[in-house]
């Protein structure tokens, strides 16, 4: 529901399709997070499995413009939900779980809003500075008992993961790195 919200507001208003799809990110995370928690271990598997299939006939048909209509070469649509459930396979409804998406679904779109700013000379690096201070601020919010230098040493391994992750395998690479590692370090 929450996709077909943003895509008729796009439609309507014509707004750009980097914004819309950063949008539906960070929404399709939040609502990731709580679904998470309301549902079942099995019922919250099978939403994900049938919200993969639903943004695969989507993406084949080019229907959600909002989020399908960029001009860029992604796989990230189809990625986030494969993600957002290999962070729960991981860590199950845990605060790991919730970090791991929220990563996904606050630093990422942060990276790629300051990226796409032609006001830095390095754009992509400009969005991974982004993305280690979200990343960071997010970790530290939820596990500010822990170490910084294991907090620090973790949020450079995902910021590197989501730096070298191309064509929207992001969105499978900093959930899946960082319910691996929170489970391993912390």
């Amino acid at each position: 529901c929450v996709l077909l919200i943003i895509e008729f507001i796009t439609r309507k208003n014509n707004y750009p399709k980097e914004l819309t799809r950063r949008l539906a990110h960070l929404l399709s995370g939040l609502f990731g997070i709580l679904m998470g928690f309301v549902l079942d271990s099995w019922v919250f598997i099978t939403f994900a499995v049938v919200f993969f299939g639903i943004i695969s006939i989507s993406y084949s048909i080019k229907f959600l413009t909002s989020i399908h209509g960029v001009k860029r070469k992604t796989y990230g649509e189809l990625l986030l939900p494969i993600g957002i459930l290999s962070a729960y396979l991981i860590s199950g409804a845990t605060t790991s779980f919730i970090v791991a998406v929220l990563i996904l679904s606050i630093s990422d779109p942060i990276a790629g809003i300051i990226g796409d700013i032609k006001l830095f000379d390095k754009r992509r690096w400009a969005g991974s500075v982004f993305f280690f201070l979200s990343t960071f601020l997010i970790l530290v919010f939820f596990f500010k008992e822990q170490q910084l230098i294991v907090l620090l040493g973790l949020v450079l391994i995902v910021t590197i993961v989501e730096r070298f992750s191309t064509y929207g395998t992001d969105n499978l690479s900093i959930p899946l790195s960082a319910s691996l590692l929170l489970k391993v370090l912390l």
